[in-house]
């Protein structure tokens, strides 16, 4: 059946068994191919990548399985984290930024108000805290997230940012 996946995963674990790690991202790639809506022949494909150092190429690839899902806040993660671990912050608040606004759509705002939230200390994890600020308030005052971040997460992501006083006179 053109849609078996079967015989490309037993490539792929095959060429994997036998240290051969370019053909058996090749494979992986094959058995997404085949089932483009299996989440775990992605996370496996993607997983060899990072692997095999390949990171950002991970993370590139990953863009076809959040072009289907633009809101999915699990592969927005995926991504920035990945682009995090090769240093582009830049790509990590472009795709943080692009979920926020696919899920801004249909979301309540209570539920935007988490959502940001998350991704905000999702930045802050990866060592971008400029760029959680950003997000958070385009602005970039630490005051405007009083009502999204905790006061624990806003403290600390004010003293990361230099804006603790900011955040005092408030």
């Amino acid at each position: 059946s053109p849609r078996d996946v079967r015989w490309d995963v037993a490539v792929r674990d095959i060429r994997r068994d036998t240290h051969d790690v370019d053909g058996a991202i090749e494979a992986a790639q094959a058995a997404v191919a085949v089932r483009p809506e299996e989440e775990l022949l992605w996370r496996e494909a993607a997983d060899m990548m990072v692997r095999a150092g390949r990171v950002a190429e991970a993370a590139d690839y990953l863009a076809g399985w959040n072009k289907a899902r633009p809101a999915d806040e699990g592969v927005a993660g995926w991504r920035s984290g990945l682009y995090s671990q090769t240093g582009d912050g830049a790509k990590a608040f472009a795709i943080e930024q692009a979920a926020l606004k696919a899920f801004m759509k249909t979301a309540t705002d209570n539920d935007l108000k988490y959502r940001k939230a998350r991704a905000i200390e999702r930045l802050m994890e990866q060592g971008h805290p400029d760029l959680a600020l950003q997000l958070g308030s385009p602005r970039k005052d630490i005051r405007d997230l009083d009502d999204v971040l905790s006061a624990d997460e806003q403290c600390r992501l004010a003293l990361l940012v230099n804006q603790f006083p900011q955040l005092l006179r408030a």
